[in-house]
């Protein structure tokens, strides 16, 4: 299990509050400018204006165009992406998928219980990531992190991240968790190169209350 360290650590002070922003794919894996990651303006992380915490309208689409000129768009998960993003957990090697949990209708009640807080990223007219993302008024939590095996190193998995969390940040939750599974090395080593901390001090526990939520893993 993983929690984050820190927002800002996260982003690098780059998030600009402003919920936009236009960059370069080939800046994000390469060499940021320094001041990207010294010198944040001070409202950057301290003061953000009050309409920013309260229309999450405003962070819902958010373009990033490629130097190739194709943009990529992050935004809001809904219920009408369930088809395209069913299909894309299945192109995803040794993903679980439930049978009750991920079923169109799991799906469409959590969205309704969690809104604004899953996301989806768009690329060459397809969706190509996504998380489902809520909390339960007091820890979030991430799910069903992706992004189809073409579209990986690119940046994509942080910025649905970093949506992500400043949605819960913007419902009061401050602390978010996530279960990675021990066999999944990109996975681990993804959350571990963004800033999150692997617990070494608690074993996980659950316990099943339906025999019918069956997990399939993709192979």
């Amino acid at each position: 299990m993983c929690w984050v360290r820190n927002l800002d650590t996260l982003i690098f002070g780059r998030l600009n509050r402003s919920r936009c922003l236009i960059r370069p794919y080939a800046d994000d894996r390469s060499t940021p400018k320094a001041d990207d990651r010294s010198t944040p303006k001070a409202d950057d992380r301290s003061t953000p204006n009050a309409d920013d915490r309260s229309t999450p309208k405003a962070d819902k689409e958010l373009e990033i165009l490629k130097t190739t000129g194709r943009k990529m768009m992050i935004r809001e998960m809904t219920a009408a992406d369930y088809d395209e993003v069913f299909a894309l957990w299945k192109t995803i090697k040794r993903f679980s998928i439930r049978s009750k949990d991920d079923s169109r209708e799991g799906v469409e009640v959590f969205l309704k219980r969690n809104p604004g807080i899953s996301v989806v990223a768009v690329l060459d007219g397809r969706i190509v990531g996504s998380i489902l993302g809520g909390h339960d008024g007091r820890r979030g939590c991430l799910y069903h992190v992706c992004v189809a095996e073409d579209y990986r190193m690119m940046g994509i998995g942080k910025d649905m991240v970093v949506f992500c969390m400043e949605a819960l940040k913007r419902e009061g939750i401050n602390k978010v968790s996530l279960i990675a599974f021990t066999r999944n090395d990109l996975g681990n080593a993804f959350w571990n190169r963004i800033g999150w901390t692997k617990r070494e001090d608690l074993n996980y526990y659950d316990f099943v209350l339906n025999e019918e939520n069956i997990v399939k893993f993709i192979e």
